[in-house]
């Protein structure tokens, strides 16, 4: 039985605003896309600042590294459909959020207010971990006090999905709301 639901940000909250923006300033984005993804990633496990991932970028694109956190940020939209779905599965389940991300999170939870939706909200950055490993899955169980067998993890990519069933916990695929809905339908999930 389901416990505790547990959503990813990037792709399924919200979009990915650093790649749109990425995509808009850098003359030739898919041939740096895998440094960019590196970096990335040593951010979000809180190997390099957030400011010596904003000075790289900047070495990248000329954008001034101050600008860089604000112009990914209005590049951030919020899936509404979402956030209504999460205060509709509270009545019902934990409902938690699991992100890959550095400190720039911090601006978007509290825009958006997601901790009203989202309890916990557990940030790469934090716990040094990134998904697909399997201590971040571990983290958010724990916090969340449920059992794999008993968690639902929902995440837009591929290799997260996979290494969370590995771990056994229930997994969807997100592509689109509609989808997403029939999926939790087929898994028994309350939805009123």
């Amino acid at each position: 039985m389901i416990k505790g639901i547990v959503f990813d940000f990037t792709g399924v909250v919200g979009s990915d605003g650093g790649g749109i923006w990425f995509e808009e300033v850098h003359p030739n984005p898919k041939s740096r896309l895998s440094y960019i993804r590196e970096i990335a990633n040593k951010s979000d496990l809180n190997e390099i600042t957030s400011q010596e991932f904003a000075l790289l970028l900047s070495k990248e694109t000329e954008v001034p590294p101050h600008q860089i956190w604000p112009s990914i940020f209005e590049k951030i939209t919020i899936n509404n459909q979402i956030l209504k779905l999460a205060i509709r599965l509270k009545k019902s389940y934990q409902v938690g959020m699991l992100t890959n991300y550095n400190d720039w999170f911090h601006d978007i939870s509290q825009k958006y207010h997601l901790e009203k939706y989202f309890e916990p909200i557990v940030i790469s950055y934090k716990y040094k971990v990134v998904k697909p490993q399997a201590e971040a899955f571990y983290n958010i169980l724990s916090i969340m006090k449920v059992k794999p067998r008993e968690a639902l993890f929902i995440d837009d990519i591929d290799k997260n999905i996979k290494s969370a069933q590995k771990l056994g916990i229930n997994s969807i695929l997100y592509s689109t709301y509609n989808k997403l809905v029939e999926d939790l339908s087929k898994l028994w999930v309350k939805l009123k």
